[in-house]
């Protein structure tokens, strides 16, 4: 992979994505970098089983995860691209990654993994809102009905949950009595909250990046990424101090470990795959998140999510398949007007000769 980002660094990283070819090669990073985050619920709910807090679990994964998310940045990144133009950009990009981190991490110890994933998986939509209010992006018609429809099946997704009987629901949090039904509602919302959270930091995480980008073209945005991971361990740690090292056994770092190489890996495939694929493409391909990651912790923990939950994700899903197949329709056929355009022109100029 090293080897691999290396050559990336040459003449490839100026390369638009061109032809089916290369768009296979960036949607197989991307879905490598989705499978490789997927287990990240099931593996949360691993370390929960060790007596870990949330404080816990925050503070090591976002340790873990930012170190080699850092590593990655500064390997990959130009010596010239390590000065002070843009940092504002990075401070605001960084700050929402911390928030973006916590947010994600802290939803899966309180809620169901498939209602964090398929609430965060609202990003794409409200990146395409605040694309058009501050950079003026074209938002066509088809994204303010999926819009709208998501939004239903959010609220959907917002409805308490009555009785559950899923492996969520036998953890309890360390140094606390059993939980009774107000408690496990109140966190349930709590979760729910978190993954909301989640895309809308995500989203001007994503908007602050793009105006920085557009200004400073070698903005090292992976470092600002790698230190909010590691601003989100400082918080932590400040907050709730030592007792992000309560942990029943040493193996409580085996999952935080595994959890934290799928952070970094979803960071190097999302950094390759627009390189040849389209945004459009490496969006379709995501999607893969929303059915992977509840997916583990159900054969795991035969964690079941709530009707709601099946009900809103469904809808959720088919309306971003939907939305995104469109996108990807229209690329393609802009991109054959743009062949025959091309052959048209070879034609003129063999007739000019």
């Amino acid at each position: 992979v090293v080897s691999l980002c290396d050559d990336e660094r040459g003449s490839n990283l100026k390369k638009m994505p061109k032809g089916g070819s290369d768009r296979w090669r960036g949607a197989l990073y991307a879905f490598l970098g989705i499978a490789a985050v997927s287990p990240d619920g099931a593996l949360i709910r691993w370390a929960q089983h060790f007596d870990a807090t949330g404080g816990a679990i925050l503070f090591t994964k976002s340790t873990f995860g930012g170190v080699m998310s850092m590593i990655f940045a500064l390997t990959h990144t130009s010596k010239g691209s390590l000065r002070l133009d843009g940092w504002p950009y990075l401070c605001v990009c960084g700050l929402c990654q911390a928030l973006l981190t916590a947010c994600f991490t802290l939803g899966f110890a309180y809620t169901y993994a498939a209602n964090v994933t398929v609430l965060s998986s609202f990003s794409p939509l409200l990146s395409a809102i605040l694309g058009k209010l501050f950079l003026r992006d074209d938002l066509p018609p088809r994204t303010l009905v999926a819009i709208i429809v998501a939004t239903l099946a959010v609220l959907l997704m917002f409805e308490t949950p009555k009785a559950t009987t899923s492996g969520y629901d036998d953890l309890e949090d360390a140094g606390e009595e059993e939980e009774g039904p107000t408690t496990r509602r109140r966190h349930h919302a709590f979760g729910n909250a978190c993954g909301i959270l989640a895309a809308v930091f995500n989203s001007i995480f994503l908007l602050v990046a793009r105006m920085g980008l557009s200004r400073y073209p070698d903005l090292p945005v992976p470092v600002a990424t790698a230190s909010g991971a590691l601003l989100t361990a400082l918080a932590t740690f400040a907050a709730v101090g030592v007792r992000v090292f309560d942990a029943a056994s040493p193996l409580f770092y085996v999952p935080m470990l595994a959890g934290s190489m799928g952070f970094a890996s979803v960071q190097l495939g999302l950094s390759i795959a627009p390189r040849y694929a389209t945004a459009a493409d490496v969006s379709t391909v995501s999607l893969v998140g929303l059915v992977l990651s509840p997916l583990w912790v159900a054969l795991f923990y035969d964690e079941i999510p709530p009707p709601q939950t099946v009900k809103g994700g469904a809808i959720l899903l088919l309306n971003l398949l939907v939305h995104e197949g469109l996108a990807l329709k229209e690329t393609l056929l802009a991109d054959d007007d743009d062949d025959d355009d091309d052959k048209d022109t070879d034609k003129d100029d063999v007739k000019e000769l």
